[in-house]
């Protein structure tokens, strides 16, 4: 049998399909056979094809087994500032999936990071605007409080007349009087208050001193605050002083006071640093040259620290109420971490134990001259079994902080109750103007000193 030309090149072409065809059979393995671009297995026909199966040079992610040497496209330059697989998280590469460097919970945790640099443009899970909305060109959450019956503390006479109708300015004042409140909270050990203290810690004291035409509530400034959102001096022209509420944790509270997570596990140096930066808005709001701090448990200790960080120039009063100035003792000590809902060793506990170089360094500050005048309000209930546990040789306490610890050097000690009354859970008491109005009469008479 002939075969024309045409059939036998046709019959070569069949052939070397055949064979080929063969040949993969041969070397293919099983999953070859059955595979497809996006099965979760990455089969040697996928390979620079199907990112979603395969990973390769060049597929845009620094994986395992490639490096800035290797595979510049996808971990960076070596030579650059940061490159995926350096070890160092940062926002950018949460932003382009390095994984290498950083895990889901560095990226995704519910704390607004500020010193990672997140924001609600960038981190919007972490940095919520809870009853606002994100500013893309600020990267900053903008409030619209303004109409709610609450003069805040960005709001004034002049931009929110209704809700600050109430206020009177005086044309001119003086910037060495009138000096205003800076209330820091501490630790709340009660079962059923949260780990964390409040920042409504202060609120009923606040809220007193207004009712009593002492103090204008000026609500709550955080650390966040920039000096920009109000005229310089402008709380400084009203009739009265003002007070605010702070906290020295990041990310705890939104403008509106709005819980939105909690990063509270940091040396008390490094609150006093975020203090630091409360006293010097509050002195540009105000116009004044210092300010009154008011201080509960720890509190205490990050307003002390920052004073011997920073001096005294800025502070005319420091008033402590039931801080552990001598350290913790007892449960309040060896039990920090489990009473304040730490799952592991946090710094500030190991700060407020008694005898730590922490203590023991601002003891040796509080020997110095010093022109800021101190009020240390110092519980004694004779409570039992708080106070066993709490101190050695059974001394009083006001059931968290020892007799002797709550005082200091160079300072009015005002022991409260007088006498062998029996008062329960004392220690968060003490801010409290209607559990404890002698406290509140005290501190209000020490103000006007």
């Amino acid at each position: 049998m002939k075969f024309s030309e045409k059939e036998i090149v046709v019959g070569v072409i069949l052939g070397i399909i055949v064979i080929a065809l063969l040949t993969y059979l041969f070397w293919a393995s099983p999953t070859d056979l059955v595979s497809f671009c996006g099965d979760g297995k990455c089969s040697k026909l996928e390979i620079g094809t199907c990112k979603l199966d395969c990973q390769w040079c060049g597929d845009g992610f620094c994986q395992k087994g490639e490096e800035c040497n290797s595979c510049s496209q996808d971990c960076g330059k070596c030579n650059s500032g940061s490159f995926c697989g350096d070890g160092v998280c940062t926002p950018e590469k949460c932003n382009s999936g390095c994984w290498r460097d950083c895990s889901y919970t560095q990226c995704e945790n519910g704390i607004c990071e500020t010193e990672k640099e997140e924001n609600c443009v960038n981190s919007p899970n972490d940095c919520k605007c809870i009853n606002g909305y994100s500013n893309s060109e600020t990267k900053q959450c903008i409030y619209q409080s303004c109409g709610n019956g609450v003069c805040d503390s960005n709001e004034n006479y002049l931009n929110c007349p209704n809700d600050c109708k109430g206020e009177t300015y005086r044309p001119i004042d003086n910037s060495n009087t009138n000096y205003p409140i800076i209330f820091v909270h501490g630790h709340s050990v009660s079962d059923t208050d949260s780990a964390d203290y409040s920042i409504v810690t202060f609120k009923e004291f606040q809220e007193k001193l207004k009712s009593d035409s002492i103090y204008e509530d000026k609500g709550i400034l955080l650390p966040s605050a920039k000096q920009s959102d109000l005229e310089k001096g402008i709380w400084g022209k009203l009739d009265i002083p003002v007070s605010i509420r702070t906290t020295y944790y990041l990310g705890v509270y939104d403008n509106r006071g709005v819980v939105i997570g909690t990063e509270d596990n940091q040396e008390i140096s490094v609150y006093a640093d975020r203090l630091k930066v409360v006293v010097d808005t509050l002195k540009y709001y105000t116009g004044k040259d210092k300010v009154v701090i008011i201080a509960h448990s720890m509190g205490g200790l990050v307003s002390r620290e920052y004073l011997r960080k920073y001096g005294n120039q800025d502070v005319d009063k420091l008033i402590t109420l039931g801080t552990p100035n001598h350290g913790t003792y007892g449960y309040s000590s060896f039990g920090c971490e489990s009473l304040f809902g730490r799952g592991s060793s946090s710094p500030e506990c190991d700060n407020m134990k008694a005898g730590s170089g922490f203590v023991t360094a601002l003891a040796q500050y509080n020997k110095n001259p010093s022109d800021t005048k101190y009020l240390a309000v110092i519980g004694t209930s004779s409570s039992w079994p708080e106070t066993l546990l709490s101190c050695p040789n059974s001394e009083d306490s006001d059931g968290v902080v020892c007799k002797s610890s709550a005082s200091l050097e160079n300072a009015e000690n005002y022991y409260y109750p007088k006498g062998n009354t029996v008062k329960s859970r004392l220690h968060g008491a003490l801010t409290s103007p209607q559990e404890t109005p002698e406290v509140y009469i005290k501190v209000v008479d020490f103000l006007k000193k």
